[in-house]
Formats: structure tokens, C-alpha cells, sequence
């Protein structure tokens, strides 16, 4: 069985220990986004509270829909610049997205003033990033021919402007591994994909890394690997707090075959 192999063993034990330990993460993880929300509250200007509220978005954006949806509402309020009105603006589509109302955000994606990106470069990265990810939703819906064949190749231009812009970056690396992989060169995304885990510091960006190797790993003679790569990814998740993870599902899946039904429910209650 593949779940008793020496590595898969000792890799489920390290899993169970950062389970043990995951309120203490947690509570880190809050402790940092209330002495953010204190600079937010002090702020003086539009400006810095701003900055404070943009920071509580991201943070909360993996962990808590309610809060995340709060500091969008602030970031709106202290709106004081035009860059911090194109950033809003991408952050508000970003929850849209999620909400599934990619129609409705790709007409407003098209209405952006993008005439002074240029001189913004991580403006300019945030922009193409937001095209990526709404593309690809929307190319996951039934589309007519003509409209399916537009998406498509829109998608594939705004993946070369970004890796042009930034080739080395983890997002663009990242986009390689996918090019790899779909044209059969397997080895070689995961490869990529294992220099990215390895090089990200964050948990949440670790976390995503490793569970991109594991699902790479999708036939039955790399079953360990695959194992290992999602307790990487479970691990980084709590490192991190993040609430937003597919990891311990995908494991719980894989257990639940192997016959290991405890371990299985206990990986599905936390998910849940």
C-alpha cells in the first residue's frame, strides 16, 4: 500500500504535528493583521489608511470572505490617487471573480484607463495579472465558437506580455510550467515548479507552488510523490493560516482509497 511507504509515513506524521500546532500559526497570522489594523486606525491621511486597508485586503483574502469584502470597502473609501483607484478597482474585480460574475468584470476589465500603465511596472503586472485570471474563468464557461477561439487567444497574449515583462518572476515561471506541461513536457514543468517552491519564502505562495508539483504527479507509480508534494502544500497552509486550500481535500481523497478512513475524516473536518 502505498500510504505505508517509509517516506509517505514519516511525511503524514509531520503533517499531523503542524495540524497540532495550527491554532498557534493562526493566532501569529492574527495577531500580525491586528497590529496592521491599529496603523490603519491611527493613519492620518486618506493615503496611509489607504495602504493599511490594501494590506488587510490581501491578507484577509485567503482566510476570511466577511473581512476581505470590509477593507475592499475601506480601500474605496480612501481613494485619494489614481493608482490607488486602478488597484481598487482590480481588487473589487478579483472578489467578483470569485463571486462568479466574470461576464459583467470583463466589461469593466476593457474600461480601465490603462494610458499611463507604462510607468507603473508593478501596476502594469497587476493589470495583466487580473486579464490572466479572468480570461481563464471565463474560458471555463460555454461559450459560442467564435467568442470560445477570441478568449482563448486574448489569454495567451496577456501570458506572453506578463512573461515579457517579468520572465523571471514566480507568476511567469509559474505560466511556463503550465506551457510545459500541456505540451507534453511533464518533466520539465515540474522541474520549474520545484525551483519555485524552493525559492518562495511566503507559506501561501509555497503552499500553492507544492500543490501545482502535486498535481503533476497524477498517475499511479508517482502516488508517493504526489502524497508528498500535498502534505508540502497542507503544511504551508497552516504555516501561513490560509483558509482557502484544496491540499488536505485532495489527500483525504487519495486516503479514503487507500483505506485510511480516520486520517481521511480528519483531514476533511479541518478542510471544512
Amino acid at each position: 500500500c502505498s500510504c505505508s511507504s517509509d517516506r509517505v509515513s514519516r511525511a503524514l506524521l509531520e503533517l499531523d504535528t503542524v495540524i497540532a500546532q495550527a491554532e498557534s500559526y493562526r493566532g501569529d497570522f492574527l495577531d500580525s493583521l491586528s497590529r496592521i489594523r491599529l496603523q490603519y486606525q491611527s493613519a492620518q491621511t486618506d493615503s496611509m489608511r489607504w495602504t493599511f486597508a490594501s494590506r488587510l485586503y490581501s491578507s484577509f483574502n485567503s482566510y476570511s470572505t466577511d473581512s476581505t469584502l470590509f477593507y475592499l470597502a475601506r480601500m474605496k473609501e480612501h481613494v485619494s490617487n489614481p493608482r490607488h483607484m486602478m488597484q481598487t478597482r482590480m481588487a473589487d474585480m478579483h472578489v467578483r471573480m470569485v463571486r462568479k460574475n466574470d461576464i459583467e468584470t470583463l466589461d469593466e476589465y476593457h474600461v480601465l484607463d490603462t494610458a499611463w500603465l507604462l510607468s507603473d511596472i508593478d501596476l502594469r503586472k497587476s493589470y495583466l495579472q487580473t486579464g490572466i485570471s479572468l480570461y481563464h474563468h471565463v474560458d471555463k464557461l460555454q461559450l459560442l465558437p467564435r467568442k470560445e477561439k477570441e478568449v482563448k487567444e486574448t489569454l495567451q497574449r496577456l501570458r506572453r506580455l506578463y512573461i515579457n515583462l517579468d520572465p523571471e518572476g514566480s507568476y511567469s515561471q509559474k505560466i511556463m510550467a503550465q506551457y510545459e506541461r500541456d505540451n507534453g513536457d511533464v518533466e520539465s514543468a515540474q522541474q520549474r515548479l520545484v525551483r519555485l517552491y524552493e525559492k518562495e519564502t511566503l507559506p501561501h505562495m509555497k503552499a500553492k507552488a507544492a500543490y501545482n508539483v502535486a498535481m503533476l504527479y497524477s498517475n499511479e507509480e508517482n502516488q508517493d510523490d504526489r502524497i508528498l508534494w500535498l502534505v508540502k502544500s497542507a503544511c504551508n497552509d497552516l504555516y501561513g493560516a490560509g483558509r482557502d486550500y484544496l491540499s488536505l481535500y485532495e489527500l483525504a481523497l487519495i486516503l479514503y482509497d487507500k483505506g485510511k478512513y480516520h486520517k481521511a475524516n480528519k483531514y476533511l473536518e479541518l478542510n471544512l
